[in-house]
């Protein structure tokens, strides 16, 4: 459910690894409260803003799950090639037709 990805949204829980790891200290933010997805208007299929909250890190049965996932994207974005990899947004995406995982994009690449 949309509910369950919010738990394990990876761009809420980099947020709250930065605030951890100091990123915030010059404005006073030592410690994070947790992290929450704000929809605004239309944007959130309602009138008004919807505010969708992530749980604190330490609170999840494995803690280090995020730091983990910035750590594993870091060393990604860091390399000299990348690895397409097809999942649940495909449908979604904006690069999809010169994305070698797709039957549209493999033309692109060959």
């Amino acid at each position: 459910s949309k509910a369950d990805d919010l738990d394990e949204h990876p761009q809420l829980a980099a947020y709250q690894v930065a605030v951890e790891a100091g990123a915030f200290t010059d404005v006073g933010i030592s410690e994070s409260g947790g992290a929450a997805l704000v929809q605004l208007g239309k944007g959130g299929f309602e009138r008004s803003a919807r505010e969708q909250a992530q749980p604190l890190l330490s609170s999840y049965d494995d803690p280090d799950w995020a730091q983990r996932l910035v750590a594993e994207v870091a060393e990604g974005m860091a390399g000299s090639a990348f690895r397409a990899v097809q999942n649940k947004r495909c449908t979604v995406c904006p690069v999809r037709t010169s994305c070698p995982v797709q039957d549209d994009g493999r033309t692109v690449t060959t």
